[in-house]
């Protein structure tokens, strides 16, 4: 339950920093070439004018749900960093991404695989270990020794 209520947390927070902003333009269907997407798309309102298709990838912080399921993707460590990518190239809402407009994002995602990765999965081993060792005890009846007892053991 805490791991839940901090994810929870860090979603609502990516989700305000986030929401809509990674977006991006696909103009495969149309006649452009790169340079001329690069001067000529700058928006959404652009991208739709030019032919091309506004695309929000799967991972997003578009809401809080989507949030949660990112950050579930990032917990496991599949994907994660097109994830990071993605948010260290977008520049705003509905605004067309550039290459490292956001570098600030890359402390932020390597935080939250230390964060998520490591402490909380630890965390959740030690207490899966503490508690088979206290059943263990338990069911060995190791609990009815006393103390001088246990220390022989």
């Amino acid at each position: 339950m805490v791991v839940f209520f901090v994810m929870f947390m860090i979603s609502i927070l990516l989700t305000t920093l986030l929401s809509g902003k990674l977006s991006h333009c696909d103009l495969s269907l149309t006649t452009l070439t790169e340079p001329q997407a690069a001067a000529h798309v700058s928006n959404m309102w652009d991208c739709l004018n030019y032919g091309g298709e506004w695309v929000t990838p799967s991972l997003n912080f578009d809401n809080t749900r989507n949030g949660m399921m990112s950050l579930f993707i990032l917990q496991s460590r599949e994907g994660w960093i097109t994830l990071m990518w993605t948010a260290v190239d977008s520049v705003g809402v509905y605004r067309q991404p550039r290459v490292d407009q956001n570098t600030f994002y890359i402390l932020v995602f390597m935080v939250l695989v230390i964060l998520l990765c490591l402490l909380f999965v630890n965390m959740f081993v030690g207490i899966v270990i503490d508690t088979y060792n206290n059943q263990k005890e338990y069911i060995s009846l190791n609990s009815m020794l006393e103390p001088a007892e246990r220390s022989w053991i």
